[in-house]
Order: structure tokens, then C-alpha cells, then sequence
């Protein structure tokens, strides 16, 4: 797969999708065509953890991601590395927080995306958070693709 995908994303796409519940629904599928993702979520961390789904690229199922929302949120490293308030309102190769090795052994790597037979493996992703919890925005790449260029790199920040 490219690292670049196709066509950028119009503004016009995320301002329907304020105003329309079928155009929010078909952002991710959007978002995820215009970086060269094969997936896409959208989705709220509430504060006590639990999860909600808003929409997805259909990649997974509404089943795995009410698998994902009851056992496996806590366990998303790619979430917890993007939601820091610090790290909030800006875009991230989450790569580059979440070492291959650390993502390789994970939880949530063996038991919820290998356990549905996928490779899922790169997310470049953002977070935005208030007292309510953190909305997050990710777009995702299989084990055999490269990572994504984009986001901010750790270092640039120091």
C-alpha cells in the first residue's frame, strides 16, 4: 500500500458530517481513503473508561467493536498514548509513542486484533479532551504496510 493515500479530505466532508448523521457515518471510510488507511474510527473515551463507538470505516464489525468497547479500551495502547492533554489537538504517528515491540506483546494486539485473524499494526491518530473524557479520531494500517509519515514526532516537541 502508498503511504500516501488519495484525494485530501474536503472541509466540506467534516462540516456535513456536523449536520448529518449518514455523512458522519461515511467520514471514516473518507478519512481513511485519504491518508491510504484500510480502516478508520471514530470514537468517545469516557472518563470512567468506558467506550463508544461513533463511527467506523466498516473495516471491523459493529460486533468486534462492541468487543473492543466492553474489553479491550483499556487495553488500546494507540488511545492512551494519544489522549494526554499534552499530546490533545494534534495529529500523531502513534508508532513513534508505541514501540513495535511494546504493540507486538500487547493485550490488546494478541487477544483483540489477533484474535479476529487481522494484523492491524500502524495508527496515525488525535485526540481532543474535556472533563467528560477524550474524543479520538484514528486511521489504521496492516502489519505488512508502512507506517504512516505523518503526525508530529516526539522529538519535534522538546
Amino acid at each position: 500500500m502508498p503511504n500516501r493515500g488519495g484525494d485530501p479530505l474536503k472541509s466540506v466532508l467534516i462540516y456535513d458530517a456536523l449536520f448529518d448523521d449518514e455523512a458522519f457515518g461515511d467520514l471514516p471510510i473518507q478519512l481513511a481513503r485519504s491518508v491510504g488507511a484500510r480502516s478508520a474510527t471514530i470514537f468517545w473515551l469516557h472518563q470512567d473508561g468506558a467506550a463508544e463507538i461513533m463511527a467506523h470505516s466498516q473495516y471491523f464489525t459493529d460486533e468486534q467493536f462492541g468487543d473492543y468497547a466492553a474489553n479491550y479500551a483499556a487495553a488500546d495502547l494507540w488511545a492512551s498514548a494519544a489522549i494526554p492533554s499534552d499530546r490533545s489537538d494534534r495529529v500523531w504517528n502513534l508508532d513513534d509513542l508505541v514501540p513495535d515491540r511494546i504493540y507486538r506483546n500487547s493485550r490488546f494486539y494478541n487477544d483483540w486484533i489477533r484474535g479476529m485473524g487481522d494484523d492491524t499494526f500502524h495508527c496515525m491518530g488525535t485526540s481532543m479532551n474535556n472533563r467528560y473524557g477524550a474524543g479520538i479520531i484514528g486511521v489504521h494500517r496492516g502489519k505488512g504496510a508502512e507506517q504512516f509519515d505523518g503526525g508530529i514526532q516526539p522529538d519535534a516537541l522538546r
